[in-house]
Order: structure tokens, then sequence, then C-alpha cells
């Protein structure tokens, strides 16, 4: 509904399509389309990724955290992470602020911060804070749970 967010969406779409992610333009109809309660008056364009998905950050993690360590994994908490090191492009450990650990593979789990620290090993990670809202309803006759999340 604001040119300058618009501009701003664009951007962030292009960088987005640039690491690997399938972010498409969508005109006010289409969103209408893919989106029918939403009033499309004032909207300018709408973006959409198919493979988008939604899950509770929180499960999510813990179902993770429970296969790495059913794998063998060791997960150490309160550390703060400050390097991968590498010889010849493979991992061969990390650097913490309690000294450096060997290691084949790293798991970037870092959130919001995922990106700053991929960077740190050249490697593109499309991760973008952003401010979210939501609300919690009682189940809608008229709204079909599987359509996309609207922002």
């Amino acid at each position: 509904t604001d040119e300058g967010y618009l501009e701003e969406y664009r951007r962030v779409a292009a960088f987005n399509r640039k690491c690997g992610v399938d972010v498409h333009e969508l005109s006010p109809s289409e969103v209408a389309d893919r989106f029918p309660l939403c009033n499309v008056d004032d909207v300018l364009a709408g973006f959409f990724v198919e493979d988008d998905g939604r899950v509770n950050p929180v499960d999510a993690t813990a179902a993770l955290a429970r296969g790495a360590r059913n794998g063998g994994a060791t997960i150490v908490e309160g550390v703060s992470l400050t390097g991968v090191t590498a010889t010849n492009g493979r991992v061969t450990g990390v650097r913490t602020d309690r000294g450096d650990v060997a290691c084949e593979y790293v798991v970037n789990a870092c959130g919001m911060w995922a990106r700053q620290l991929a960077e740190l090993s050249g490697v593109c990670v499309p991760n973008q804070a952003a401010e979210h809202y939501y609300l919690l309803t009682e189940p809608m006759a008229q709204v079909d749970p599987r359509w996309p999340v609207v922002e």
C-alpha cells in the first residue's frame, strides 16, 4: 500500500532470488485469488514463495536437537561462536569464546543471526529479520488453513 515499502520488498525479493529463493511478485488480483478474504483495494503488489511454510519454532528446535543428540551430536549452550575454521575448503572446527573445537560439520542454528555467521565462511543465507504480527482465533469456516501467510 506504500510505494516506498514496495520498492524495499522488491529489493528483498531480488536478494532472495539471488540466494536461491523462488520469490514471485503478485498483482493485487493474484493476491486476492490466493487469499480470498484479503481486501486488495489499496494493495500495490504481493510476494509469494511456493515453498514457504509454517512451523512452531520451539517445537522445531526441540525436534532438531533431539534428532541431533540421537545421531551422536553434542549440543553446547551458552557459548559464543566467533568463527569457523577450515582447511582446503573443508570445515575443521569452530572458534568460540571458550576456545577452538575440532569438528567435521557445523550446524548454523543462529536464528536471525544465521546470515552473519554464514558470511564468515563466505556462505549466503537469505535470512532477514522482519517484524511480524499474528493473531490467534477460533477456527473459521471460511478460512482454509492451507492458504499462504499474508504480510
